[in-house]
């Protein structure tokens, strides 16, 4: 069952009409985004809420709705800006990779918003979303299967008669950025794919309990302190030595030099 969630109740037509008065471009910006099981409804309807803003600070926003199919969340806006496509295209990049944007024709701008209202009283759905799942599906299992390679080539490294190139990470022109849990674990900053998780619970202790997940069991880690969730390159993830089982030193680069924390790899977990 798909729910529905208008985020704009004004009729708009007049800021439509206002912007192709003025010239601009029209465009329909659409983003999906995965609700993980560690994660409330509530949490995830306020992560799309947040891209919402985001987009509505770069351009004039005519109106959005967000659709829910599921752990499936669907954003979809209408609005308007002078930047020309390829220019808005790098604009609204700078708040996610994901998003697709197509422009729009005055009379598709117009239908779009003339179907909103049928949209609350008739059955719908997210177009495209058993693609989108099946490729995120996918790309769970590529993530995992890299990360454990990476893992077992830095584990064995002193074995190896000659140095491994596959150790070194991937240029790609591709965006792989996906969302780390950074936490605290005997004073050390760790992370862990968002996607690996399968929950997060608060100790009265003040610790919290993080439940991974594998394709085989789940492991448990405790946690002193959940710091944030940082968006990484799991392409760019080079991994350095073994702590011990299911840890291990890693570094990826960001904006401002190398991030280094102790990656968990959670089928190497005991």
């Amino acid at each position: 069952m798909v729910s529905i969630e208008k985020c704009y109740t004004i009729d708009n037509i007049p800021t439509l009409h206002t912007a192709i008065v003025r010239g601009e471009y029209l465009y329909q910006v659409r983003l999906y985004e995965e609700r993980f099981s560690f994660q409330s409804v509530h949490s995830a309807n306020m992560r799309m809420r947040m891209l919402l803003g985001f987009i509505e600070a770069k351009a004039v926003v005519v109106d959005a709705l967000i659709k829910t199919d599921g752990n499936l969340q669907y954003l979809s806006v209408l609005c308007s800006s002078p930047a020309s496509p390829q220019l808005f295209s790098k604009i609204l990049n700078s708040i996610s990779r994901r998003i697709i944007i197509e422009e729009l024709e005055r009379s598709r701008a117009e239908e779009f918003l003339s179907t909103r209202d049928l949209i609350q009283c008739s059955p719908s759905f997210i177009p495209f979303s058993k693609t989108i799942q099946s490729v995120n599906e996918s790309k769970k299992v590529l993530f995992s299967l890299l990360l454990e390679y990476r893992a077992l080539l830095a584990e064995f490294a002193s074995t190896m008669p000659f140095e491994s190139k596959t150790t070194k990470s991937i240029r790609t022109s591709m965006d792989f950025t996906i969302p780390f849990i950074v936490f605290e674990k005997e004073n050390t900053v760790c992370a862990i794919p968002e996607f690996q998780v399968a929950s997060i619970t608060h100790q009265d202790t003040g610790a919290f309990v993080i439940i991974c997940h594998n394709q085989w069991n789940e492991s448990k880690i405790i946690s002193e302190d959940i710091l944030c969730i940082k968006e990484l390159d799991i392409t760019q993830c080079l991994i350095t030595g073994k702590r011990k089982s299911g840890f291990y030193t890693a570094k990826i680069p960001v904006s401002v030099g190398d991030f280094f924390f102790t990656l968990v790899v959670p089928s190497f977990l005991e």
